[in-house]
């Protein structure tokens, strides 16, 4: 997770814990409910059960379709190479392994 991201769930978690203290009768007109509450928690149980790293899906290999605008051109060793994130790939289409064999 990064650091903007830590912040945001250490502020939920601040205002979690507020609300929790928080009577029935002061809950009347505020506009807040307990859904809101509820939904708050279950997002921080899932983001703290989170992995900091996710895998990639991609391997050393595949044939992939990605989008026009989402990668940059590089030329290392007099070979072009495109870097991208993975969100860019818009779908694995083979592998090097298939075309070779």
């Amino acid at each position: 997770m990064s650091g903007a991201g830590k912040d945001v769930v250490a502020c939920l978690q601040t205002l979690v814990d507020a609300l929790n203290g928080v009577s029935d009768d002061q809950w009347l007109g505020s506009g807040l409910t307990l859904d809101l509450i509820v939904n708050a928690e279950n997002v921080l149980k899932r983001q703290s059960e989170a992995p900091d790293v996710i895998p990639m899906s991609l391997q050393v290999g595949d044939i992939i379709i990605f989008s026009r605008n989402g990668h940059q051109s590089f030329r290392v060793d007099g070979q072009d190479v495109l870097v991208m994130q993975e969100a860019s790939v818009m779908g694995v289409i083979g592998s090097e392994e298939a075309v070779t064999n």
